[in-house]
């Protein structure tokens, strides 16, 4: 988006910087060569094209997140275990 006024989002955006960095792709040349074509039948492949692009980028992002998010817990857990493992030998030692 040249015009300033026209942007959807700030510059440097992690949105944009995806924009920027897809309008690169061959993915994005094909869509957009075939969106220039007046049927609805390839305008609407092009669409989906995109669509679809952002979408399993969405999903792989979740999944990336859920699993950052598993790991965090795992050590949460780990920490947790430790905690009680020592103030049962503290308990022990003490009695």
């Amino acid at each position: 988006m040249s015009d300033e006024s026209q942007t959807a989002c700030r510059p440097d955006s992690p949105l944009m910087l995806a924009w920027e960095a897809y309008q690169k792709t061959p993915e994005f040349a094909n869509s957009k060569k075939w969106v220039q074509y007046p049927s609805d039948t390839y305008i609407q492949g092009s669409l989906w094209a995109v669509f679809s692009h952002g979408f399993f980028a969405g999903v792989e992002k979740a999944a990336k997140n859920i699993e950052n998010a598993a790991l965090v817990e795992d050590v949460e857990v780990r920490k947790a275990r430790g905690y009680i493992a020592r103030h049962v030998r503290s308990l022990k030692n003490a009695t």
